[in-house]
C-alpha cells in the first residue's frame, strides 16, 4: 500500500516539476521561430535607414513599395510563374511514377516486393550535392542547359523514391478482398487502381503532394545551375535582389516573403492532416 502511494504520489509531482521546463523550451523555440519571421516582415516595409536604426520597431508607415520594386528589380512575377509550372510538372510526373509503382510493390509476392520497396529506399541515401556535376554534364551533353523540361525530370526522380515509399505504406491498408473481388469481376490494373485504391489512399496521396511541393517550390542549387536567366525560379531570383556593393534589404524582405506565401500557406492549412496521415501510415507499416 505504501508503496502504490509512493508511486501515486511520483507519477503526480512528475509534471508539476518538468511543466515550466517544458513550457520554458516551448516558449524558448517559438521567440527563435517568430522573431526572424517577424523581422522579416516588418523589414518589407521600411527602408534601410529604418532598419538598421531600429531592427525590431514597426514601420513608420506601411505601403507596398518595396512589393512593387522586388517585382520590377527580380522579375519576381515570371520568376514565381516559372516556379509554378516547373513544381507543377514534377508533382504530376512522380505520382504518376510513383502511384503505380507503389501498387506493383505491394501486390508482388515473396521477397521481391520488399527488395523493390528497399531499392527506392536506396533512393532516400544519395546526398543531393553530388549529383549536382553529373546532372549538369548530363544537361549539358544533352543540350539541355537552361531547359525547364529538364529540371522537372530531374525534380521526378529526386522525389520518386518518397512518393513510392509513402504510397506504398497506405497501398498496405487497402484490405485485399476488395482488389481480389474487383479482378474477379474483370477489372483490370488500372481500373482498380482508379477506382477502388485510388480513393482508399487520397489521404496518403495528398499528403506527399504537399510534402513534394513544399520540397520543390524550396529547391535552390538544381535550378541556380540549370536555369538561364529567362527561366528562373523564384528562389533563384530573390537573391539577385541582393548586390556586391549595395543591397536595400526591405527589398530582399519583400521578396523572400512573397516566395515563402504558398509553402506557408500549405503548412498552416494541412499542418494537422499531413502528421495524422504519416503517422498512421507509418503504424500501417
Amino acid at each position: 500500500m505504501l508503496n502504490l502511494r509512493s508511486s501515486t504520489e511520483r507519477t503526480h509531482r512528475l509534471p508539476s516539476f518538468w511543466d515550466p521546463i517544458a513550457f520554458g523550451l516551448a516558449a524558448l523555440y517559438a521567440v527563435v521561430i517568430v522573431v526572424p519571421i517577424y523581422f522579416v516582415v516588418i523589414s518589407s516595409f521600411k527602408s534601410n535607414l529604418e532598419i538598421f536604426r531600429d531592427p525590431l520597431a514597426l514601420p513608420s508607415h506601411y505601403d507596398l513599395t518595396n512589393f512593387i520594386t522586388a517585382f520590377d528589380r527580380a522579375r519576381l512575377g515570371e520568376a514565381f510563374a516559372n516556379s509554378a509550372v516547373i513544381v507543377v510538372g514534377a508533382l504530376a510526373l512522380s505520382t504518376l511514377v510513383g502511384l503505380p509503382a507503389a501498387y506493383g510493390i505491394v501486390r508482388l509476392r515473396g521477397k521481391l516486393g520488399g527488395l523493390l520497396e528497399g531499392f527506392f529506399a536506396l533512393g532516400l541515401l544519395i546526398p543531393i550535392f553530388p549529383l549536382l556535376l553529373p546532372v549538369f554534364l548530363l544537361a549539358a551533353g544533352a543540350g539541355l542547359v537552361g531547359s525547364p523540361v529538364y529540371i522537372i525530370l530531374v525534380y521526378t526522380a529526386i522525389r520518386t523514391p518518397i512518393t513510392v515509399l509513402i504510397l506504398t505504406r497506405f497501398m498496405r491498408q487497402v484490405p485485399s478482398e476488395l482488389i481480389e473481388s474487383a479482378e474477379i469481376d474483370g477489372a483490370g490494373p488500372v481500373a482498380v487502381v482508379r477506382h477502388i485504391v485510388l480513393p482508399l489512399v487520397s489521404p496518403g496521396l495528398v499528403t506527399i503532394l504537399i510534402l513534394n511541393f513544399v520540397d520543390l517550390w524550396n529547391e535552390y542549387f538544381f535550378a541556380f545551375v540549370l536555369l538561364r536567366t529567362e527561366s528562373r525560379t523564384i528562389q533563384v531570383a530573390v537573391p539577385s535582389l541582393q548586390t556586391e556593393y549595395f543591397t536595400e534589404f526591405g527589398y530582399l524582405a519583400a521578396g523572400i516573403i512573397v516566395s515563402v506565401i504558398p509553402v506557408y500557406v500549405l503548412l498552416v492549412v494541412f499542418q494537422r492532416r499531413i502528421s495524422e496521415n504519416i503517422f498512421s501510415g507509418a503504424l500501417a507499416s
